[in-house]
């Protein structure tokens, strides 16, 4: 059988669409699926056609951005156009991506989608949110309909694909993201804390600046604490400039385009990880973090709520606004070693429940009973 797979952006970039999209064309490779993955490319000349290993191609085309928030690529539609009777099936990915729609809308074949969706539009004005959200509401609805099997990473987001888009809930599939099988796993906390992580876009839906105003009032009680932030995005000058405002200079550590190992060695030697966003569909670096033993606040809300058991394996905070709140409960973890390593036992277990090996296992059954049909 011959897959397809389209995203919206560079399979290389950081976030969990290009996560997923690469740990399960591997996991389907090793099972002897035949591989192509269409992405865009930012200023990419022409086509550009790659062995990205044995059995997966990826294709480049060129793309536009408007503003780092709408993704368009007329020239990927053309090719996909010219070549979508090449494949037994296609994987697309994105609701958010109006290259994503337009594909959806053009083809009336058997095609798998994966939202990927959220609530909300990020950065921007009201008005711009407003729009693009009456936007994903009206053409999203009607381009679902050329859509036989959805497949949904956490029952939130299938409950609100249901919900916003009045999608058949028979035809969605709950098949939850995976956890890398090369992460690795904190030491039992002995010492006094010293860093603390974030890993996603540098945007504002997720509470990026939210965390840099924790860390500053955290570093009022741990001197010695340290921020990394891993990631990427249009709030980098604003973030940058933040940093210097608050002389927190020589604390903050700031990685926009890292590997994967790296990622992982981050989980490894932090005390604690923030993540603020105001919606998840799932969380990746969530699931990560708290299966690498790290202890882990987020807000109440999204995917990862199923497998986060408050004061258990992690924490949950109602408001990313309510900073007081937050650095309360950042020091209650970051001052209690014997929490701390409570918090550490308990997540790792998270490693067994998710993998990638799953995922593929059940993306595998899904397209084949779609391809049968």
């Amino acid at each position: 059988m011959k897959l397809l797979f389209v995203l919206p952006k560079s399979i290389e970039s950081l976030g969990g669409i290009e996560t997923t999209v690469r740990n399960i064309v591997k996991k389907l490779e090793i099972k002897g699926y035949k591989i192509d993955i269409l992405c865009t490319e930012w200023k990419q000349k022409g086509v550009k056609i790659d062995n990205y290993s044995q059995n997966i191609r990826l294709i480049k085309v060129n793309r536009i951005i408007f503003k780092n928030k709408i993704y368009l690529s007329p020239q990927i539609i053309k090719y996909f156009n010219n070549i979508k009777y090449e494949y037994d099936q296609i994987h697309i990915h994105s609701l958010h991506s109006l290259t994503s729609l337009c594909l959806l809308y053009s083809i009336k074949e058997k095609t798998v989608f994966t939202p990927h969706f959220h609530p909300s539009s990020g950065s921007g004005t009201v008005v711009m949110k407003l729009l693009l959200n009456l936007y994903l509401k009206i053409f999203g609805k009607k381009v679902l309909r050329n859509v036989s099997k959805l497949i949904a990473v956490s029952n939130y987001e299938k409950d609100l694909i249901v919900k916003l888009f009045e999608f058949n809930k028979d035809n969605i599939v709950v098949i939850p993201h995976g956890i890398s099988e090369r992460i690795k796993t904190t030491n039992q906390f002995t010492t006094p804390p010293k860093n603390v992580l974030y890993i996603g876009r540098f945007i504002k839906q997720k509470g990026v600046m939210h965390i840099l105003n924790v860390f500053v009032e955290l570093k009022k009680q741990f001197e010695d604490l340290n921020l990394t932030l891993i990631g990427g995005g249009p709030l980098i000058n604003k973030i940058k400039k933040f940093i210097k405002r608050n002389n927190i200079t020589d604390s903050v550590n700031i990685f926009e385009n890292v590997q994967s190992n790296f990622i992982y060695e981050s989980y490894k030697k932090s005390d604690l990880f923030l993540m603020l966003s105001k919606y998840e569909a799932f969380g990746i670096a969530i699931a990560e973090a708290i299966a690498s033993g790290v202890p882990t606040i987020v807000k109440r809300s999204g995917g990862i709520a199923t497998y986060l058991i408050n004061g258990t394996n992690g924490f949950f905070i109602d408001n990313e606004k309510d900073i007081r709140h937050i650095v309360e409960v950042a020091t209650k973890i970051l001052s209690n070693n014997e929490l701390r390593n409570k918090l550490r036992n308990n997540g790792i277990k998270l490693k067994n429940k998710l993998s990638w090996e799953k995922s593929a296992i059940k993306t595998v059954s899904l397209i084949t009973s779609n391809y049968l049909e």
